[in-house]
């Protein structure tokens, strides 16, 4: 499945929920679960298991256990599951249950095709989630799965889309547009987007290889 979405506006919760409900399916699923959580960095996908780590060493006396050192965070669980954070190169070898891509835009497609996919056949109801913010130097990766995504929305065969974007036609100023592409809306977030376009129309722009701000 695919996700697309602004920032802010609760991914981290969503793949918490996801990632904590998967670990404890062993029984349903009939093998102990493997959750294999990688992204543009580690930091970011530390930071969703962040709460998870805590919840489990304070239930030690349970059979759960967390383990955190350089770059290797695990969540264990009484039946053996597992939920790994791992580095992007550092995916291959295990047979994953829920692979999960947090900000996929910065992820090299071999990454997923050649490091998650091909560990999952093996294990009952694999799933893999690409999660991602829009972004203009993304990999291939997300693009060229939504458009398969897109190619079979009609008559969907293995893939999920789930996307909030405003029209190809919008215009910059159009508040409508604005809204469409969030599953979250308040003032505040109407106000951020706004502050943000003005900033863009007065121009300047602190990238030196994309010189024009609104762009």
């Amino acid at each position: 499945w695919l996700v697309s979405t602004a920032r802010q506006v609760g991914k981290s919760w969503q793949l918490r929920g996801l990632a904590a409900w998967r670990l404890e399916q062993a029984a349903r699923f009939g093998e102990p679960q493997l959750v294999m959580h990688t992204g543009k960095d580690i930091p970011v996908c530390r930071e969703v298991q962040r709460p998870m780590r805590s919840w489990a060493r304070r239930h030690r006396g349970e059979g759960y256990d967390a383990r955190e050192s350089n770059g290797r965070e695990e969540v264990l669980t009484p039946d053996g599951s597992q939920w790994l954070v791992r580095g992007r190169d550092s995916v291959y070898g295990d047979s994953v249950s829920l692979g999960l891509v947090d900000e996929a835009w910065d992820v090299a497609p071999e990454i997923v095709d050649d490091g998650l996919e091909p560990t999952m056949p093996s294990m009952v109801q694999p799933q893999l989630g690409l999660l991602s913010t829009a972004h203009r130097r993304a990999t291939s990766l997300f693009p060229q799965r939504r458009a398969l995504a897109l190619a079979e929305v009609s008559a969907p065969v293995e893939s999920l889309l789930i996307e909030w974007s405003a029209r190809a036609d919008a215009d910059l100023e159009d508040r409508d547009g604005w809204r469409a592409a969030s599953p979250f809306w308040d003032a505040r977030r109407e106000r951020l987007l706004a502050s943000t376009l003005a900033r863009a129309l007065a121009g300047g722009s602190g990238d030196p290889s994309e010189p024009d701000p609104v762009e």
